[in-house]
């Protein structure tokens, strides 16, 4: 029941984080309604289903973060500060409540062959329906937010849509399974299909932070094979690789793709950026350590916004909710819970994708908007990766 709970969840999590797929098959919901559901289907079976069984001597990390996550809830509400109760479940909880599902799973091969499935799958669909749209100029899947249609298309540039419902939403996922797929044990050919195919649609997706995220990852890649591999052939491969590999970027950017990445930091949406961290400057020091109530986040929103009235910084966001000594609190037990995850792995290659995860993160409101599911989306394809490695490397 627990494998068919893990496999439900994912697969709604993947499928319902943009009202695309929703609005193809004729349901026309807010955008926020249908990115609810993978949280509120596990929350419920959670309650129902869940028994100590989950919460054992491999979990006690998840235990930890519950209870602690839990108390830091009751005393902002016993404050009377409140939370935002389903943007902090989606961060601080549920990902937690998965995880246990994960590690109950951990020895379950057809979890594994259901979860890497559903990742490529999802990901070659996902990446072939951007190369398309920017070949034909047309999202092919109307996003819906509030019930409005919002184009992408004459902003600033075409941007494709996928199947996430935002250009940064795609984009996002794109540059994380890129870079997991890099630095993979998969065989040379699945590799170069898969990592091409990333790129391409990343350009296509016109978001600056993925693009420069995995460059940067794509040359910590190259730099640390050329300087621990010391067979001349595979070198020599390397550098080839790495020729073909700037030819296709120019040749992309001069085509065109990516060109909002030639504007950086004269377009409106860097503006934007760069004024929202005024807000930071006018808090007090009891403001910036715990934050701001409801109240005054709306308004320090608005003031300070910019024309979208959306602080486009999921960090800044989370400093006027709850406080630094919070956000300091999430980033510690985050980087402790994954480290311990890797510890036993290619540590290099996973530091690199997380240190690009948080860069393209800092970059995407989503991480602090109503609901988020990128940290999930993180321990699934780490799941999937480290059985993968795994299995390649015995090979």
């Amino acid at each position: 029941m627990k494998n068919i709970i893990l496999k439900l969840t994912f697969l709604a999590l993947i499928a319902f984080s943009g009202s695309n797929l929703l609005v193809a098959i004729g349901y026309n919901f807010n955008y926020m309604k249908c990115i609810l559901y993978p949280v509120v289907i596990l929350g419920t079976i959670a309650v129902i289903y869940f028994n100590r069984a989950l919460f054992n001597d491999e979990t006690h990390i998840e235990v930890f973060g519950l209870l602690l996550f839990v108390l830091i809830a009751v005393c902002y509400i016993v404050a009377g500060r409140g939370i935002y109760s389903v943007n902090y479940y989606s961060v601080c909880l549920f990902p937690l409540l998965y995880s246990t599902l994960l590690k109950y799973s951990e020895k379950s091969q057809t979890v594994f062959v259901f979860l890497k499935r559903t990742c490529f799958v999802f990901f070659i669909i996902n990446s072939t329906i951007a190369i398309l749209e920017r070949l034909f100029l047309k999202n092919l899947l109307p996003n819906i937010g509030d019930d409005v249609i919002l184009d992408f298309s004459q902003e600033e540039g075409f941007r494709s849509l996928g199947l996430m419902g935002h250009p940064l939403n795609g984009a996002f996922f794109t540059a994380t399974m890129t870079l997991f797929v890099l630095f993979s044990y998969l065989k040379t050919r699945q590799k170069l299909i898969l990592f091409f195919m990333g790129i391409t649609s990343l350009f296509c997706y016109n978001s600056r932070a993925a693009i420069l995220g995995v460059g940067m990852g794509t040359v910590a890649y190259f730099l640390r094979n050329l300087l621990f591999d010391k067979t001349l052939k595979s070198r020599l491969y390397l550098i080839i690789g790495g020729i073909i590999f700037i030819c296709i970027i120019k040749y992309l950017l001069e085509s065109g793709l990516g060109d909002r990445l030639v504007d950086f930091g004269t377009d409106k949406s860097s503006e934007v950026r760069s004024d929202n961290l005024m807000v930071l400057y006018f808090l007090s020091i009891k403001d910036l350590l715990f934050g701001l109530n409801n109240n005054e986040v709306y308004y320090a929103t608005l003031k300070y916004g910019g024309t979208t009235s959306i602080i486009e910084n999921p960090w800044i966001n989370y400093i006027l909710r709850y406080g630094l000594v919070f956000l300091c609190i999430l980033v510690i037990f985050y980087g402790y819970y994954f480290y311990n995850q890797i510890k036993d792995g290619k540590k290099y290659g996973y530091l690199i994708i997380f240190f690009v995860w948080l860069i393209v993160q800092s970059s995407n409101n989503g991480f602090s908007a109503a609901c988020d599911t990128s940290i999930v989306l993180l321990m699934t394809l780490l799941f999937v990766f480290k059985h993968i490695n795994r299995h390649e490397k015995l090979n």
